[in-house]
């Protein structure tokens, strides 16, 4: 089952590059705290959701974030989570936004 923008369960959130002086870990750690945070609040208390499988992301073209970086503060926040085990899955999209676009669940 996926979820996407069209459902009324999800909505999307933008997680856009903050101008703050700091390195691009810290940001990264806080885009991936962020996204995980609101991804378990959309899941929490759904009956037919037994776990996510995979979160799929706009990412940004412009964006300063990387892929592997994002991946690896995901798997590392999301332990002892009920995303724990699931992917990013990332699509090319124009800007510099990272904004979820879906999830697959079972």
């Amino acid at each position: 089952m996926v979820f996407s923008l069209r459902d009324d369960f999800f909505t999307p959130k933008v997680y856009l590059r903050k101008n703050y002086n700091l390195c691009f870990r810290m940001h990264e750690i806080g885009i991936i705290t962020d996204l995980i945070e609101d991804v378990l609040q959309k899941i929490s208390g759904k009956r037919d959701v037994s776990r996510v499988v995979k979160i799929y992301v706009r990412l940004g073209k412009d964006a300063d974030e990387s892929r592997e970086s994002l991946v690896f503060w995901f798997e590392n926040l999301s332990r002892a989570t009920e995303l724990e085990g699931a992917c990013l899955e990332f699509i090319s999209s124009p800007g510099n936004k990272i904004v979820v676009d879906s999830l697959e669940v079972e």
